[in-house]
C-alpha cells in the first residue's frame, strides 16, 4: 500500500485566464454586476454605478428587481466608510450639550463631550447642534424681555383688564 505525499501537488494552472477590464469601458449596469460578484473594494465608478442602479430599480415591482435591490443594500452595507468617503478623516471634537440640556443622539448613540468621529458624521453633529441653538434662540420665553414675535393675545388681556378695573 502506498502512502499518501506529504506535500499537495500543485493545483492546475488555468487555461482560461479572465483579464481585468477596466471600469471605464463598462456600462452602469455591468459595472454594477462587477461590483456585486467581486469582493474587491469599492471605486467610485463602481459606487456611483451602484446607486444608479438602486434608483433604477427601487420602485419596480417584480422578483428580480427586489432581489437586486436587497443584494446592493447588503454590499454597501458591508462597505468600509472610506470605500463610501474616500479621504474622509478622523477627527477629535467635543460635542456640548444642547440648549434645553438634552443631548444629541443618533440611532441610539449619545454624542456627548470629547469623541472622534469621521470628518463628515462631525459635520453632521456639529450642523444638529447649530439648528438646535438657532431653534433655542427662536423659542418663545416668558424670560425674554424683548422677543421678535407678537403675542396677539395681549391686546385683549389689556382690554379685560380696563373692563376688571372699571
Amino acid at each position: 500500500m502506498a502512502r499518501p505525499p506529504l506535500h499537495p501537488p500543485p493545483p492546475p494552472e488555468s487555461a482560461a485566464v479572465e483579464e481585468e477590464i477596466p471600469d471605464e469601458a463598462l456600462d452602469a449596469e455591468d459595472l454594477a454586476a462587477v461590483a456585486l460578484e467581486d469582493r474587491a473594494p469599492l471605486t467610485s465608478a463602481r459606487l456611483k454605478a451602484l446607486n444608479e442602479t438602486y434608483r433604477a430599480v427601487c420602485h419596480a415591482d417584480d422578483d428580480g428587481s427586489r432581489t437586486l435591490k436587497r443584494r446592493i443594500e447588503g454590499r454597501l452595507r458591508r462597505a468600509s466608510h472610506l470605500e463610501l468617503h474616500p479621504g474622509c478623516e478622523r477627527v477629535t471634537t467635543t460635542i456640548p450639550a444642547l440648549p434645553n440640556k438634552q443631548f444629541i443622539r443618533i440611532n441610539e448613540r449619545v454624542y456627548f463631550g470629547p469623541m472622534e468621529l469621521w470628518d463628515c458624521e462631525s459635520r453632521t453633529i456639529w450642523s444638529m447642534v447649530h439648528i438646535a441653538r438657532l431653534v433655542e434662540a427662536q423659542r418663545m420665553d416668558d424670560r425674554q424681555s424683548e422677543h421678535p414675535t407678537m403675542d396677539l393675545d395681549s391686546p385683549l388681556a389689556e382690554r379685560a383688564r380696563i373692563i376688571q378695573r372699571a
